[in-house]
């Protein structure tokens, strides 16, 4: 596992160097970034998305229906089944996935009006992510040819565009994905 951390490291720091490294804001609605790193056995994917396009907001909770939404959308997240398709012959199980967001781990619970009211402002100004980390291990991982996130698309659609930087022990590249082509290939 040591090995892909250090693959994707250095994937990362080569990508950030490259002339063709198209520069964005680090946070755009409707845009998400994702690095994908294929060494061995191990496939690593990290999706990194405002979070109003997962689920519409980027203030703390407020009611009952916006901790749903943030509820909904991690435990899409937390399975990866519903968002990424891999080649069957490839034999790849998701060994974890990880949905992080400073959404999950507060909610306000004002009870003054006034504060809350307060609260309820600043939050709208602040921006908020999420940060999906998923981990496979593939028995066959030379059967990987592509990667489909259509499953991503159709269930966020404020989510219009993924930038996408990947890299297996044969080759990396960069690609641009939207609903209608939500396919990374890697061959």
């Amino acid at each position: 596992m040591k090995t892909i951390y250090i693959f994707l490291s250095f994937f990362i720091g080569c990508a950030w160097a490259s002339e063709d490294h198209r520069e964005h804001d680090a946070h755009v609605h409707g845009h998400a970034e994702m690095t994908l790193a294929l060494s061995g056995k191990e496939l690593e994917l990290e999706l990194n998305s405002p979070a109003m396009n997962l689920v519409g907001f980027e203030y703390q909770p407020q009611s009952n229906d916006d901790r749903k939404k943030v509820k909904d959308a991690v435990t899409f997240l937390n399975r990866p089944v519903n968002w990424i398709e891999l080649d069957p012959a490839a034999d790849c199980s998701a060994e974890k996935a990880h949905t992080q967001s400073p959404l999950i781990a507060k909610e306000s619970h004002a009870t003054d009006t006034h504060e809350h009211e307060h609260e309820h402002e600043a939050n709208h100004e602040q921006h908020s992510d999420f940060l999906i980390n998923v981990h496979y291990r593939c028995s066959n991982p030379d059967k990987i040819t592509s990667v489909n996130l259509k499953g991503l698309f159709q269930q966020f659609p404020a989510l219009q565009e993924i930038d996408t930087q990947w890299l297996t022990e044969r080759r990396q590249s960069a690609s641009e994905l939207d609903a209608k082509h939500p396919v990374i290939r890697l061959q």
